[in-house]
């Protein structure tokens, strides 16, 4: 910083390791010499002073965030006068105004951002623990903003301490970019002969202005200063490589970038993925993260959108990566590349095809968030209890419109006459423009038959368990098991105590001793044999299901020998168990 004209302020004991600091009192300030005439000169006499700059553009990076931050020494934290720290405030109109960043009269720290209309952000100075003020000692202080939230830190200057110490935060305050800046350091720069407004009062060193918003661990906090002059600070040194033998000029973890450079952006030098413009690491520059998410907490895989691209996928197409409506399309379809990629793999999909036929078109299922793929998964949007693309895979006619298909049918009707209706039948996945009869009305996994032999009602689950043994119902309707029987298991469905697999079928032999069962469900045409020809189940209609009952001391199968064919369903033999 370049001295004022008004009195020379350097020269001051510092902290140890640090050099000289600055002592500011009375009309003392330093500022920036933006005019480069070799001196700084406050105030706004005219409409735009000689070191006056336009806006804040070089203080605030992205959304305007900022680190403002100092080391203070100060004799007292209450007084008649309020204690500058950093400012851009000057003599022009309020609505033109910077910012000011003080310790206020009553012992707070306050960021007031002038031209706005929200109040000033304060926060009470510590006054027990461990950062509690003390007279003429060394602290930390700063206030970031990272585009939506002001953050106050107030830590003690000591070699055990590396993290600052945040005393509160803010929501309401708010900076404008366009506001005439002078930036002073110590004093108000509110005029152009004397300032004395409000001078520090104490020591200030170590002024840092960032234009991202640091977090607690990012800024200024070690003691022994540069004893090795390369610029890094040995604390730094220290704290990363557990030594000085690094230099500014170096590069530890050969991510292309000095140390030096990896200090100045607050970046890990020990990372090889954390960088200058990406300290985090994740692949997302920052700027571009704190300009879409005003922050750096989401990584480069994530996709919060819901587009299927992903967020290092949108910062190279340029797109919103909180918008649907904004994704890469490298072929200008109007679909999301990502989508297409997720469900067709690659890019050959075009906004009005529909692959899975339920007339709803790609575009349509994007922004629906269904399946383009599968008929299935539309909507019912007529609400009549049909999934509308059901009714399109069964009913559609040429030259069909969603509306004129979804007229046709209706969850009641029962175009085939086969007694079900269309809701039932789509439940049960049977064709409803066939004789196929469901036997699995409630498409729970158990054949509905089975479920009213053993409980006289549709009311029980596959996972369900009433006997309390060691099968499921669905274990036990495929073993052949009794569900109602805790001796009865799958593993040994005639309850004897003796696994089946200890137990063999008896030979097969057609006498007056032999029962014969019939149970093919839902038949609609005879099974009977020709001759001598066994019964096959592909003589069987489509509709038949099989299924066998538990008969305690006998194992069933079917009797596929000949003349076991009847007119009115297969034959299933029942053939007594024997310990082999």
């Amino acid at each position: 910083m370049d001295q004022p004209l008004i009195t020379t302020v350097l020269g001051y004991p510092g902290i140890s390791g640090f050099g000289n600091a600055a002592s500011i009192n009375g009309d003392a300030c330093l500022g920036v010499d933006a005019d480069g005439n070799g001196a700084f000169r406050p105030g706004d006499a005219s409409p735009v002073g000689p070191d006056q700059m336009p806006d804040h553009s070089t203080l605030f990076g992205v959304n305007n965030a900022f680190t403002l931050e100092a080391m203070i020494s100060i004799p007292a934290i209450t007084s008649s006068s309020a204690r500058e720290i950093i400012c851009t405030d000057h003599n022009g109109a309020a609505a033109d105004r910077g910012f000011q960043f003080r310790v206020t009269t009553q012992g707070q720290l306050e960021f007031n951002a002038i031209g706005t209309a929200t109040p000033a952000a304060v926060v009470p100075i510590p006054t027990t623990g461990t950062h509690a003020f003390v007279p003429d000692q060394w602290f930390h202080v700063a206030v970031t903003y990272d585009g939506s939230i002001l953050r106050f830190y107030w830590t003690k200057v000591d070699p055990s301490v590396t993290v600052a110490n945040e005393i509160g935060t803010n929501t309401e305050e708010t900076v404008e970019l366009a506001d005439d800046a002078i930036l002073v350091i110590g004093n108000e720069g509110r005029s152009t002969g004397g300032l004395g407004g409000e001078p520090l009062g104490g020591k200030i060193d170590e002024v840092r202005i960032s234009k991202v918003a640091r977090t607690a661990s990012q800024f200024i906090f070690f003691e022994d200063g540069d004893t090795d002059n390369d610029g890094l600070p040995d604390g730094w040194e220290r704290l990363h490589f557990g030594n000085l033998s690094q230099t500014g000029s170096g590069d530890y973890d050969t991510d292309g970038h000095t140390n030096l450079a990896e200090f100045n952006a607050g970046s890990n030098p020990n990372d090889f993925g954390s960088v200058p413009g990406d300290i985090d690491g994740d692949g997302l520059n920052d700027e571009w993260e704190l300009l879409n998410f005003d922050n750096l907490s989401h990584s480069g895989y994530e996709d919060p959108d819901q587009d299927f691209n992903t967020n290092e996928e949108e910062e190279t197409a340029g797109t919103d990566p909180n918008s649907k409506n904004s994704f890469p399309d490298m072929d200008m379809d109007g679909l999301s590349d990502g989508w297409e990629y997720h469900f067709f793999f690659n890019l050959s999909a075009t906004a009005s095809g529909d692959a899975d036929g339920d007339l709803y078109t790609n575009d349509e299922e994007y922004y629906l968030g269904t399946d383009p793929t599968e008929y299935l998964s539309s909507p019912d949007n007529d609400g009549d209890g049909l999934v509308d693309g059901w009714e399109a895979h069964y009913f559609f006619v040429s030259g069909d419109t969603r509306e004129t298909l979804l007229a046709r049918q209706d969850g009641t009707g029962d175009p085939d006459g086969d007694g079900y209706s269309n809701e039932l039948e789509e439940t049960a996945g049977t064709n409803p423009t066939t004789l196929q009869r469901p036997t699995d009305m409630d498409g729970d996994g158990l054949v509905d038959s089975w479920e009213m032999f053993h409980f006289g009602d549709l009311d029980e689950v596959a996972s369900g368990n009433p006997d309390g043994d060691s099968g499921t119902n669905l274990q036990e309707h495929n073993a052949g098991s009794d569900p109602k029987s805790a001796t009865s298991t799958p593993t040994d469905i005639d309850g004897d105590g003796i696994p089946d697999v200890a137990e063999a079928f008896q030979p097969y032999t057609a006498d007056s001793h032999t029962l014969h069962l019939w149970h093919l469900d839902e038949l609609d045409q005879p099974a009977m044999d020709s001759g001598n020809s066994p019964v096959t189940m592909t003589s069987l209609n489509a509709n038949a299901q099989l299924w066998e009952p538990s008969l305690a001391g006998f194992g069933t199968r079917l009797n596929t020998s000949a003349g076991r064919g009847t007119l009115n369903g297969g034959a299933l033999s029942a053939h007594p168990l024997t310990n082999t």
